[in-house]
This record gives C-alpha cells, sequence and structure tokens, in this order.
C-alpha cells in the first residue's frame, strides 16, 4: 500500500510542480525501487488479455495495454539516458568495465536499487509529505 499510496503521490507531483529532467528521473527511479521491493516475491498478476473471453482480449483494449507498455519501457530508457547524461564522467571505471580505449568515461545505469524507502525521502525533498503505513 505504501508503494500504492507513494506512485499517487509521485502522479500529483510530476502534475503540480515543473521538476527539471534530472529531478524526475531520480523520483522514478526511486518509485521503480520502491516497487520493486513491494513486488519481490509475490505471484505477478497474469496478462488477462491472453483469455479470448476476457473484456480485456478486445483489440482496443489490447491496442491501450501495448501501449502502456511500450510508453513503461520508453520511460525507463528515458530516465536512464537523463541520469547518465546528467553523471560526471567516472574513468576510473574504466579499467574495471574493460572499456575500449575511446570511452568518454560514461557508463549505462542498468538498475538502481534505492531501496523501498528512498521514495518516500524524494517525495519530501520536493515538498511532499506522505505518511509511512505498516512499516
Amino acid at each position: 500500500m505504501n508503494a500504492t499510496r507513494a506512485a499517487k503521490a509521485v502522479t500529483r507531483l510530476l502534475a503540480d510542480k515543473d521538476l527539471s529532467p534530472q529531478e524526475v528521473a531520480w523520483v522514478a527511479v526511486a518509485l521503480e525501487s520502491a516497487f520493486d521491493w513491494a513486488t519481490t516475491g509475490k505471484e505477478r498478476l497474469p496478462y488477462l488479455a491472453d483469455s479470448p473471453d476476457s473484456p480485456f482480449a478486445k483489440p482496443e483494449v489490447r491496442l491501450y495495454l501495448e501501449m502502456s507498455s511500450a510508453r513503461e519501457f520508453i520511460a525507463h530508457r528515458l530516465v536512464y539516458h537523463v541520469l547518465n547524461e546528467s553523471s560526471s564522467p567516472e574513468p576510473e571505471m574504466c579499467e574495471e568495465l574493460e572499456c575500449p580505449a575511446d570511452c568518454s568515461g560514461r557508463h549505462d545505469f542498468d538498475h538502481i536499487d534505492c531501496g523501498p524507502d528512498e521514495i518516500f525521502d524524494a517525495l519530501a525533498r520536493h515538498g511532499v509529505e506522505l505518511p509511512e503505513e505498516g512499516r
């Protein structure tokens, strides 16, 4: 429930405040991290459109679901691109990562795990106080 409440608060925050792309990216990463922690080890919902008698199998609904998936993937890639482009180069990592000689010292983020609570700190930094329940 905390991750659900945080997701609603993020939507309100982004609708109400003009954050920089980097701030939006960090809030998105914190929210994704909270989601990952909240859903780890839990059974995922079945893909409802796979059942032919489901109302979710209608072409219009399938299009909506596929567009949602595509938008989620695009947003994920853009978030990590913004973070990578705004980070300082780390040439000291090149030897460990066995980078090619022409490496710029920038290394893509794959997944940042902020832990389950960073989203509440991120929201608070932007003036959104969300009391945590059930921790």
